[in-house]
């Protein structure tokens, strides 16, 4: 095993300005990411044997080399369980020239590999950093256009919710905390817009 992983840090506004997006509703129209971001090993259903078994969830990457990539056996709600006769558990791995596998890492440095299904994926690490700002498609009700904003940040993933309308027949161009929108075509399934202002988080 090896914990020599070091989180990346990203400033990514979503999408990008003056380009044409269509969003279905419930789904952002606008994205504001701020942070730390960790690299988790999402494994989509439950894998595993007689030794070990390994529960669907996220386990948080800790270490790479050149042939693996290594992953706590510790999920965010969920661990790694093994059978009382097999050898304790030091941690998860993949392979980089065998996909579809996932390998428990024994403390002998043995390895246990299993047929599984999984992605790689990015993660917010909730951190004083963190800030995640959505505005989000909620439908159309005659020219009234429905959105819910969601502002979630720092490390007790504190959250505000609330729901804005903006009346289509006033202005084809709305803005809220700091961001521009133009719509082009909106119906109570889908939004087609753009972006011509990002959002403007607390800090900026």
């Amino acid at each position: 095993m090896r914990n020599n992983y070091v989180p990346h840090s990203v400033n990514r506004d979503w999408p990008l300005t003056n380009q044409e997006r269509t969003v279905w509703i419930g789904e952002s129209v606008l994205l504001h990411e701020r942070g730390l971001m960790v690299k988790h090993l999402h494994v989509l259903e439950t894998c595993g044997g007689v030794a070990y078994v390994i529960p669907e969830g996220f386990y948080k990457q800790v270490g790479y080399d050149s042939r693996r990539t290594y992953f706590s056996s510790s999920g965010v709600n969920t661990k790694v369980s093994r059978n009382p006769a097999a050898d304790p558990i030091s941690g998860l791995s993949i392979r980089n020239d065998v996909p579809g596998e996932i390998d428990v890492v024994t403390a002998l440095n043995a390895a246990v590999s299993y047929d599984a299904q999984y992605e790689v994926e990015d993660r917010a690490c909730f951190t004083s950093e963190f800030r995640k700002m959505q505005l989000i498609y909620t439908g159309r009700v005659g020219d009234r256009l429905r959105f819910s904003y969601v502002e979630t940040w720092g490390s007790e993933r504190s959250v505000m919710n609330h729901d804005v309308e903006y009346d289509l027949s006033a202005s084809r161009t709305f803005g809220y905390k700091g961001a521009r929108v133009e719509v082009l075509v909106a119906t109570n399934e889908q939004i087609t817009y753009k972006v011509l202002k990002n959002f403007t988080s607390r800090e900026d």
